[in-house]
């Protein structure tokens, strides 16, 4: 797994869910023009509810925007210790199964990439945390969803 295709296929994925909101925004905002107003005898909340949709879907355009702007700026260098930017593999010792992470700005998009998943996690994500600073070869133990989980690191790029 390499780190430049992984930011690549990141960028390319929020670019694509970018696109797909802007194009929901635009059809909500014409429903919303068509929405009866107060002023109509059997009107309903539908305009304020549309308003209160669009706003929410504007938000994530923001935050998926800011992320695609952290990505295309990040320093593609090695990384020697689990930061933002760095692309992790990790096997859980007991299950001995493999998992790759990419620590970004936010979490919770998951990549397929030549039948290899990537999850995006933040700093303060519950898996990130305790892996933190930590470098390839570190073994780490944290509690999940009350399940005591011990990682090794396998690579950090």
């Amino acid at each position: 797994m390499n780190k430049n295709n992984v930011i690549e296929f990141a960028i390319k994925t929020l670019n694509s869910k970018l696109q797909q909101l802007k194009n929901t925004i635009q059809k909500e905002e014409g429903r919303r023009k068509e929405a009866p107003n107060a002023m109509q005898s059997w009107s309903d909340n539908t305009r304020f509810e549309k308003e209160v949709l669009i706003n929410r879907l504007e938000e994530e355009q923001i935050e998926i925007e800011k992320h695609i702007r952290f990505l295309q700026s990040l320093d593609l260098t090695e990384k020697t210790k689990i930061e933002q930017g760095a692309l992790v593999e990790v096997v859980n010792i007991a299950t001995k199964k493999t998992s790759f992470y990419f620590i970004s700005l936010f979490a919770g998009l998951e990549l397929k990439i030549e039948d290899t998943k990537v999850m995006l996690l933040s700093e303060n994500s519950p898996i990130t945390k305790p892996l933190l600073n930590k470098k390839q070869g570190d073994k780490v133990k944290f509690e999940i969803n009350s399940s005591l989980q011990e990682l090794a690191i396998l690579l950090v790029q």
